[in-house]
């Protein structure tokens, strides 16, 4: 099944990018992976004794992916999550709980409920119309 509605094909923003401005006037985001480590990067961890966190580096990459959006600027944003297990990570990300990191924290500072507002995040599920000119899809 091929996308060819307006603005799909333009979008599309890999889920691991980085340091980029080209999506930084995108209201609505569409994450659509459910990642996990590649199994050998995980194992080579295991093996050396290293704990990873499969649920934090998901997290990490995601809210790295979110940045690129116009939220880096205050500005509200929509997101489309359909994974249950990224959504629930996301939604416990933003009422302040973040998965086990045994390796250390890059998320240690959470947002505070205010600073959610303020950049119009809501943590509920419920229909949004989507202005696929707008629209940042993963």
């Amino acid at each position: 099944m091929k996308l060819a509605a307006k603005g799909y094909g333009r979008a599309f923003e890999p889920c691991n990018s980085r340091s980029t401005n080209k999506y930084r006037d995108r209201k609505s985001l569409a994450y659509l992976v459910n990642l996990y480590h590649h199994p050998f990067i995980r194992a080579y961890f295991e093996d050396a004794g290293v704990d990873i966190s499969e649920d934090y580096h998901a997290l990490l990459t995601m809210m790295e992916w979110v940045w690129r959006s116009q939220i880096r600027e205050g500005k509200p944003i929509t997101v489309f999550i359909p994974s249950e297990r990224m959504r629930r990570l996301f939604c416990r990300w933003l009422d302040g709980r973040l998965p086990d990191a045994p390796v250390g924290g890059r998320l240690a500072a959470q947002p505070d409920s205010t600073e959610l507002e303020e950049v119009g995040v809501e943590n509920h599920a419920g229909e949004q119309t989507i202005d696929d000119e707008d629209a940042v899809y993963a």
